[in-house]
């Protein structure tokens, strides 16, 4: 997640949500502080099945530039990304 050019309107923290088809929504990020004109890596800590549908929640709602999801990264990669708490 990306506050990149929002320093003082950026939200103050953020979760991602996930469902699966017509599914409930689910937890996949838990909320977590931000810090404005930043970048936001974080690998999750358990794997999830295929997700179809995201939301970003804010807290409150502020300026976001960017949302990027990867399937997989290569080892040189995942290294930049900081592990998630599990969520059950």
């Amino acid at each position: 997640v990306s506050t990149m050019f929002h320093d003082g309107n950026h939200p103050e923290h953020v979760s991602l949500q996930g469902k699966i088809g017509a599914g409930e929504w689910f937890e996949i990020v838990p909320k977590t502080k931000m810090d404005g004109h930043s970048l936001w890596r974080v690998e999750l800590a358990t794997v999830t099945p295929p997700i179809t549908h995201l939301r970003v929640m804010q807290y409150p709602d502020g300026g976001l530039s960017r949302l990027q999801v990867f399937e997989d990264l290569p080892e040189d990669v995942k290294k930049h990304f900081t592990k998630t708490p599990s969520v059950t």
